[in-house]
């Protein structure tokens, strides 16, 4: 198959690696939405806020490569994303659920942003995996119960 015809189909690298993407991140979100707790309903929020962030780590450590590739194919493409949006809504959600006074929208957008493919890759060049997935955790938590020790995971 020839480059053009993969462009006329998938638009750009980031179409592409959405593509690749899709069925993996459809699996998560069906977890997310009907799954059991506490990724899915029927958990305190502060519970499934912790399985989330521990569960898209895992999802960022098998895929990291086409992830990056979809998000930095083009300017603001992380953010075009139906999944980026996906995430986004059930952060801004179990945030404001747990805490009705926090800025949710714009938090979630603060944690996705420790989960940006880019991002991930820098940091665990200069940390190993259990350092970040732990800190990703202490900031959720210092978000919702100002205690960095307060969500599960």
């Amino acid at each position: 198959m020839g480059k053009g015809t993969l462009f006329r189909r998938f638009g750009d690298k980031a179409g592409l690696a959405v593509a690749l993407l899709d069925s993996r991140e459809q699996d998560l979100q069906q977890a997310v939405l009907s799954g059991p707790p506490p990724l899915g309903p029927g958990a305190e929020p502060a519970d499934r806020l912790g399985a989330f962030l521990t569960a898209y780590q895992d999802f960022l450590d098998a895929h990291l490569d086409v992830v990056a590739m979809s998000e930095t194919a083009s300017p603001g493409a992380r953010y075009r994303i139906g999944a980026y949006r996906f995430w986004h809504r059930h952060l801004a959600v179990l945030l404001h659920t747990a805490r009705p006074g926090l800025d949710a929208d714009y938090l979630a957008h603060a944690l996705l942003s420790l989960l940006a493919a880019e991002t991930h890759a820098a940091v665990r060049e200069h940390t190993d995996n259990h350092r970040v997935r732990a800190g990703i955790q202490a900031l959720a938590a210092l978000m919702l119960t100002g205690q960095p020790d307060g969500l599960p995971g």
